[in-house]
């Protein structure tokens, strides 16, 4: 089962896209950018990476941004906030592979996710490295 790492400032997202996404992977929870930084280091690897954009201490984009030198998670940005500006720039960066808007429905979210799998599953089996722990 694929490991999905959340990362929302909001508890009552936190707990809806995880029930939505636990049905099918197997989902960690985080409430900061710091605190995703360190369960992506003692529970990873993950196969992919939902973060929030805005959130105090650390930007969804500087988490992200961390997270990629860390690990090679296929990562999501999903924000309340869409800015064209934002989503092409962490595009074009590498940092992020989706860029979502809240309120994103159940059947959005799954099939974001079911392509971030996939894309991951991909780019590890092209390196001849096992799946997702």
């Amino acid at each position: 089962m694929a490991k999905i790492l959340l990362v929302d400032d909001e508890a009552h997202v936190l707990n809806s896209l995880a029930r939505v996404l636990g049905q099918n992977y197997d989902v960690y929870t985080a409430a900061s950018g710091a605190e995703g930084l360190r369960v992506l280091d003692d529970q990873g690897p993950f196969a992919v990476i939902i973060s929030d954009y805005r959130m105090p201490n650390m930007s969804g984009a500087e988490f992200l941004q961390e997270a990629r030198r860390r690990c090679r998670a296929i990562r999501l940005m999903l924000t309340g906030y869409p800015e064209l500006r934002v989503a092409e720039e962490a595009i074009e960066k590498g940092d992020v592979f989706l860029f979502l808007a809240k309120p994103c429905v159940g059947p959005e979210l799954e099939e974001a996710v079911r392509t971030a799998v996939d894309e991951y599953i991909r780019s590890e089996s092209r390196r001849g490295t096992p799946g997702y722990a």
